[in-house]
């Protein structure tokens, strides 16, 4: 059961490494998502395109 949960999980956000970020705008839908590590100049940047995409 674990492993059905698992794959239902990764299944909308095109998982296919990992780490791998997804970005969900307010309205619960998903803004983009990078695969691999990221640094936090990165994050952040990506945070505030995320965050500016909504208004």
């Amino acid at each position: 059961m674990r492993d059905n949960i698992y794959k239902l999980s990764i299944v909308p956000y095109y998982i296919t490494a990992y780490p791998t970020t997804c970005m969900i705008d307010r309205d619960g839908n998903v803004f983009g998502y990078i695969p691999g590590s990221l640094t936090k100049d990165i994050m952040e940047d990506i945070i505030r395109q995320t965050l500016d995409a909504a208004y």
